[in-house]
């Protein structure tokens, strides 16, 4: 009786915007903070690349849904991305669809590369 698999799984290889995308990431960093410009604040950290797609627990969402956030909205102030969770976007009021579409558009048309 065997209790375990003595052939290796076989995995299927990633899908193509799961594998990252380092020119997007690095697009999005060189941006100013979203947060910081709707409310005109001077921006006092550095911009981060925040993942801000739909995703399950404990996971991370694609490249693709990357928006630009300084380090104080993105994880360390009180109302932060990481503080708040999923209702950071209400208490925000921003539309997270809408920008996360306005970035990848502005990306293609600054570079001619789509993400």
């Amino acid at each position: 009786m065997r209790l375990f698999r003595t052939t290796p799984l076989k995995r299927k290889p990633p899908k193509r915007w799961a594998l990252g995308d380092r020119d997007y990431r690095e697009w999005i960093r060189s941006q100013e903070c979203l947060l910081c410009q709707i409310r005109v604040l001077p921006q006092a950290s550095p911009t981060e690349a925040a993942h801000c797609g739909v995703r399950g627990m404990a996971q991370k969402a694609s490249d693709r849904d990357l928006l630009p956030f300084c380090h104080e909205h993105h994880s360390e102030g009180p109302l932060s991305h990481h503080q708040l969770g999923r209702k950071f976007w209400s208490a925000a009021n921003i539309d997270r669809e809408c920008w996360l579409r306005f970035y990848r558009e502005k990306y293609a048309i600054e570079t001619g590369k789509t993400v």
